[in-house]
């Protein structure tokens, strides 16, 4: 064994010293005459021994020499230095079927993958399926049968020659390299070392069938043992069971006849590259290490120095299939072995590439989904471009090479007949297999026969073609209908009935249908039609006066003729002319009634007249309660132009006269009405009332009044220093309010003094000085707890203080425990708060209320209470008093109040400042997630290049979470709801939690730390390389296998400048011969691209980043696929299926009033719209995405419309906003939009308007 393992040293030591001899020979490029495709089925080019189990493009190799191939389409692979054979399936995956791997002989008789090989060089397959090794470094042949078991066939395992006419077990071979199969199942066996050929029979018996020993060149045309070889290395057998060997030392290939005649089918002898296109016996070959011969007799060639392949053709000529020799050995470095599996194709053991490579044969061709001859439909004579059958038919590619210049042209007697329609693609290649055409008769052929030939061609291609059939018919048309009776003149006045009529005969066949016009000139053509004006009797409208002219068409529809199915006939046209009615005479009233006073009992007579032209007059008298018309009552027999009002009671009553003339003799309205002036009945007491003085001090409004008169008193403007405390008065008055400044009161009967009383300004307790003008005086003001509940030791350390100068009078101050309160603030928690179980929290409820002292009166949260409550802790609260939170309820909502623990004379107790009152409650936060919210995400550290897992957590599985980057430019998050760190910086997202019909929104701060070693790997694993195609960049995200299809997403095209205006995204692409589905598009991927003006996104986009067509200033619209499961777009702009949500507005576009089925305005939809002016947000918009109108410098007016405040709007949502842009709020919400603005980042001095 050592001896042969020197040997290989040897030899790979004179093949290194061959190369560096031959550094100064040119490079060469070679071509194919025929072409040829070049491909790797197995091996990543890495050295190694992996990937057994997988795809075999994936596993690695060590220097592999032999190759065989099996007819159910299996490799056969030695990898040499792996000391294994490993098996290529036809599916594409890859095993190991023989050896360990250890360099050593064992295992026979047992299972090959648990033998021992020693560098195996060359393998061949029988017609049952077993397995022949060339166990070149023990000396030996071994047999793998179907079964997986492992024997030696040939050799001692001792380096030498011996053996022939014996059993081959017993015979001594020297580094056996390569072994073939003949018809009759023989093996034979290239015992390179020993400058031979060996031959084991089926019966086991070994001989020389080629070779004396002696390493030389000599013997052609004479017994092929009486030859000299020189290190023959590959061989093989054709049909015929002629044997080929690769003579390597001799720089030629060698053939021994059946009959055991050798000769040179190949190689001058010098080591050189020459001879293609001329006899392969002239040629230069250098190091012919393989050879396999085809079902039709070409012989293939592996040069090993050359790296290239060349083919002898059955008549002798030789050329170059594929490789170069270049310093790059960009196709090939330094192959071994070569197989033709059923198929014809060629496969390579490209053993310095660690590979195996495919040789196949390039064809051009194709098929069409129409054959023979398609026969349109028959048309009728005079048909219309709907009626003619238009017939699609498709071209596939077939063959393997890319088809170009295609074309389909029309020939024959008929061509000029038909026309077609474009093809949808000029070249069929692996992208796109395939095109479509049209073809169809033209319009206007007369009746007869058409037909024509319908030819396909392209480069390289055999025309296909077929016939096409159009037969025209003499077509049968409808009846035209007879008019036996025309629409006749009319003239009437108005409001009154005109009918026009037409007559038509009915048709032999078919419908009639009638259908009338109008028209301001006399003419039966170019009218108005009439909607609805369908029968054969039309009445014309007679409101106005004037002259119109009216005609009919009348139609026949008959469907059972091949021709035109409707014919028609059109009516003379009908003058009706209206004139103008003669009415009443309108009353002219020459006499207008006139208000009246009197006394209790004094008569009042009301007139009026009123004249005519024609006709009689009438009068109705009416009476009201009110000035005016509206709600009068009739007075039963007031009838005459002059009326007695009553004044039997005291007070205002108001008239008035309807006054009617009635002409009978005219054609109009024969009544007229006018209504007369309303005039007033004063009726008073017989005596005056008695007057009483009002003397107001420090104030406005003295004067005299009668008894029961409301009077209005306002307070003059407090003095420096001072302030309005409130009204005071002598007699029986009652203020309507004696603390206002302004206040009204009934006046008594007497007279009576009221006084503004002021008092002086203070900033804390103490006595408030009350002032009445020149005059003070003083009351103290107290407040006092009276009333506090069980549960609260120590009751007597609860103080209440006054923050400012709260009160303006001694308060008391009622603590009680309040059940409503507690069942407040639970509502409230199960509202603000996500995940919680609310009936686990302890809380303790407190109603307090303050009261005006010594009466029942309660301090009203309008006049500014405000105090500091100073309390000890609820008894049953002692043993958590750390976690316990002070809250309130706030229109519903659950507000925490800031408060501290304490001690008073020894006892714990809580502190906090009432500014509302009822309900407070004193609330146990065991766990902290009340105070947090619950299932806040804390702020996170990661570092750059790494994904990151950012749900929340203890969430429900059910909980729906929504996330926002606000500063985007060191973080991505992806459609999984992970965190990637792109580079170091800091940033901020936002996560909405949506649960149990509850959102809730937390921001988070992300730090990004920089990697050590740079960041490429990390990113390249995540965003992929990025490459171009047809114009866009993209990047793959899920790699395609074998033949599968991978997944890719539209990458980052900021510095592709070849972008067209529109931009169509294909459903699928093609890169480095894998097909991808286009399934996202990145984040930034158009970002600020000048050129595009639309966007189709195909049915496979999944994800869209909210920031992919960002500042895309020319862009007017986004167009989807309707297959699309995700998006959909309305208006040009991009939606979400349903419709529901905004994702991204075109930043070509002006002023936008958003649709009312929109609920959520997504992430940057709208921002950096070069032209956007305005925009008004519906009342159905509940969520207003991060960032969604940032940099939208042009904006300049905002409309909210609703008065409830959306429930979400994340941060930075109007960044950048210029400070001129105006937002209009409704007025009663408009401190509820300023408060919930905060976050949104409006620029300063933004003005927000009510309305």
């Amino acid at each position: 064994m050592r001896k042969t393992k020197d040997l290989f040293k040897r030899f790979l030591c004179i093949v290194l010293s061959l190369l560096m001899l031959n550094l100064g020979i040119p490079q060469y490029t070679v071509l194919a005459a025929e072409e040829y495709s070049l491909t790797t089925v197995a091996g990543t080019g890495a050295l190694g021994n992996a990937g057994d189990g997988g795809k075999a493009v994936s596993a690695t190799f060590y220097n592999p020499y032999g190759i065989a191939a099996d007819n159910a389409g299996n490799l056969y692979i030695a990898d040499t230095y792996n000391n294994r054979v490993r098996k290529v399936t036809a599916d594409g995956s890859i095993i190991t079927v023989a050896g360990t791997g250890n360099g050593n002989y064992s295992g026979d008789g047992g299972s090959a993958i648990n033998a021992e090989l020693a560098q195996p060089t060359g393998v061949a397959v029988d017609s049952n399926g077993n397995l022949y090794i060339a166990d070149s470094g023990n000396n030996r042949i071994r047999k793998v049968t179907t079964a997986g078991i492992i024997s030696t066939i040939a050799g001692t395992g001792v380096a030498g020659y011996s053996g022939d006419g014996g059993n081959a077990i017993d015979a001594q071979l020297d580094g056996p390299f390569g072994v073939a199969l003949d018809s009759q199942g023989a093996l034979y066996i290239s015992d390179r070392i020993n400058n031979r050929v060996r031959k084991v029979t089926a019966d086991g018996i070994i001989s020389t069938v080629a070779g004396t020993g002696v390493d030389g060149y000599s013997g052609d045309g004479g017994s092929a043992v009486l030859a000299q070889l020189g290190r023959p290395n590959g061989i093989t057998l054709d049909s015929q069971d002629n044997l080929y060997i690769a003579d390597y030392d001799n720089e030629r290939v060698r053939m021994v006849s059946k009959g055991g005649i050798i000769s040179t089918v190949a190689g001058n002898g010098n080591n050189a590259y020459t001879g293609d296109d001329g006899p392969a016996v002239s040629a230069g070959l250098r190091g012919p290490a393989g050879v396999a011969v085809d079902d039709s007799g070409s012989l293939y060639i592996i040069e090993l120095l050359n790296q290239v392949v060349r083919k002898v053709a059955v008549d002798g000529t030789i050329s170059t299939v594929a490789g170069n020799f270049a310093p790059l050995y960009a196709d090939f470095y330094y192959p071994f072995g070569i197989a033709i599996d059923k198929n014809g194709n060629l496969f390579v053991a490209d053993s310095y590439h660690n590979q195996i490579k495919k040789i196949a044969a390039v064809t051009y061709s194709a098929a069409l989904s129409q054959s023979g001859e398609h026969t349109f439909t028959e048309l009728p004579e005079g048909y219309t471009s709907g009626d003619i059958e238009s017939k699609t038919v498709r071209v596939t590619k077939t063959g393997t090479g890319n088809l170009t210049n295609l074309k389909v042209v029309l020939s024959g007697s008929g061509a000029g007949s038909f026309e077609l329609g474009t093809l949808t693609a000029a070249a069929l290649n692996n992208i796109t297999q395939t095109a479509d055409f049209t073809v169809k008769a033209k319009e206007g052929l007369v009746p007869g026969t058409y037909t024509a030939t319908v030819t396909v061609s392209a480069d390289k291609m055999q025309d296909i073609s077929f016939t096409v059939k159009q037969v025209i018919t003499e077509a049968a048309n409808a009846e035209v209908p007879l008019i036996i009776s025309q629409p006749e003149d009319i003239i009437v006045q108005v409001g009154a009935v005109a009918v026009l009529e037409v007559d038509a005969a009915e048709a032999a066949k078919g419908t009639l249908s009638y259908q009338w016009y109008r028209n301001t000139v006399d003419s039966n053509t170019v009218g108005t039609l009439i909607d609805g004006a369908n029968l054969p009797v039309y009445t014309t409208p007679t409101e106005q006066e004037g002259i119109t002219w009216y005609y009919c068409i009348v139609t026949n529809t008959d469907s059972t003729v091949t021709g035109n199915k409707t014919a028609s006939v059109t009516s003379r046209a009908a003058k009706a002319e209206v004139n103008a009615l003669t009415n009443a005479d309108a009353p002219r009233i020459i006499k207008q009634p006139q208000d009246i006073t009197v006394r209790k009992g004094e008569e009042a007579v009301l007139e009026t007249a009123a004249a005519v032209s024609g006709g009689s007059i009438t009068y109705q008298w009416y009476r009201n309660t009110a000035n005016g018309t509206d709600g009068g009552t009739s007075i039963d027999g007031a009838v005459q132009a002059s009326y007695t009002a009553q004044t039997d009671t005291e007070g205002k009553v108001w008239y008035y006269c309807k006054i009617t003339n009635t002409d009978p003799g005219v054609s109009g309205n024969k009544t007229v009405t006018v209504t007369t002036r309303v005039a007033a009945v004063t009726v008073r007491a017989e005596q005056e009332p008695a007057a009483y003085t009002l003397t107001v001090i420090n104030g406005s409004g003295s004067g005299a009044y009668t008894e029961n008169t409301n009077v209005s008193i306002t307070a003059n403007q407090a003095p420096a220093g001072k302030v309005f405390l409130g009204w005071t008065a002598t007699g029986n008055v009652h203020f309507q309010n004696a603390a206002s400044a302004s206040t009204v009161f009934s006046m008594p009967a007497e007279n009576v003094t009221v006084t503004a009383v002021y008092q002086n300004i203070t900033t804390g307790t103490g006595t408030p000085a009350p002032s009445t003008g020149d005059k003070d005086k003083t009351e103290e003001k107290t407040i006092e707890v009276v009333e506090a509940p069980e549960g609260i030791p120590n009751k007597s350390l609860i103080t209440v203080e006054e923050l400012g100068n709260a009160f303006d009078k001694s308060v008391e101050v009622r603590l009680k425990v309040d059940s409503i309160a507690k069942q407040e603030v639970r509502n409230a928690l199960e509202t603000d708060t996500i995940g919680l179980n609310t009936e686990t929290i302890r809380i303790f409820p407190l109603d307090i209320s303050l009261y005006i002292k010594g009466t029942n009166t309660k301090v009203q949260p309008a006049q500014g209470t405000s105090v500091r409550i100073t309390c000890p802790v609820p008894t049953e609260l002692l043993s958590e008093k750390e976690k316990l939170l002070v809250v309130t309820v706030v229109d519903g909502k659950l507000k925490i109040l800031p408060a501290e623990l304490t001690t008073k004379d020894g006892v714990d107790c809580i502190q906090f400042n009432a500014v509302h009152f009822s309900p407070y409650a004193f609330v146990v936060d065991s766990d902290g997630k009340l105070a947090e919210g619950a299932h806040t995400v804390t702020d996170i550290t990661v570092t750059e290049g790494t994904l990151t897992d950012i749900r929340p957590e203890n969430l429900p599985a059910e909980a729906e979470v929504k996330y926002h980057i606000s500063t985007p430019t060191h973080i991505s998050i992806d459609s999984e709801g992970k965190l990637f760190a792109k580079k170091a910086g800091s940033a901020v997202y936002m996560t909405a939690v949506t649960y149990g019909g509850k959102t809730k929104v937390y921001a988070v701060k992300v730090k990004v730390k920089k990697a050590q070693g740079g960041t490429k790997a990390g990113f390249i694993r995540y965003y992929g390389d990025i490459f171009a195609y047809k114009e866009v960049n993209y990047r793959i995200t899920a790699k395609a296998s074998g033949t599968g299809t991978g997944e890719a997403a539209v990458a980052n095209n900021q510095i592709n400048a070849k972008l067209p205006g529109k931009v169509v995204i294909p459903e699928t692409i093609v890169w480095k011969g894998k097909k991808y589905k286009v399934t996202s598009i990145d984040e930034s991927a158009f970002y600020n691209q000048k050129t595009i003006t639309s966007v189709t996104i195909p049915a496979n986009i999944k994800v869209i980043s909210p920031t992919a067509f960002t500042s895309c200033s020319l862009l007017k619209e986004f167009k989807v696929d309707r297959a699309n499961r995700q998006y959909s777009a309305k208006g040009g702009m991009l939606l979400n299926k349903q419709g529901t949500a905004l994702l991204a507005y075109p930043s070509a576009s002006g002023t936008v009033v958003i649709d009312r089925k929109i609920t959520e305005i997504g992430s940057y939809a709208f921002s950096v719209c070069k032209q956007l002016k305005a925009v008004v947000i519906p009342d159905t918009v509940r969520s207003i995405g991060g960032c969604a109108f940032a940099h939208s410098n042009t904006l300049e007016k905002v409309v909210f419309q609703s008065s409830q405040v959306p429930e979400m709007i994340f941060y930075s949502v109007f960044e950048k906003v210029k400070n001129t842009c105006i937002f209009q709020v409704p007025a009663s919400s408009k401190e509820l939009y300023v408060q919930a603005m905060q976050d949104a980042w409006l620029p300063k001095g933004i003005v927000m308007k009510g309305k």
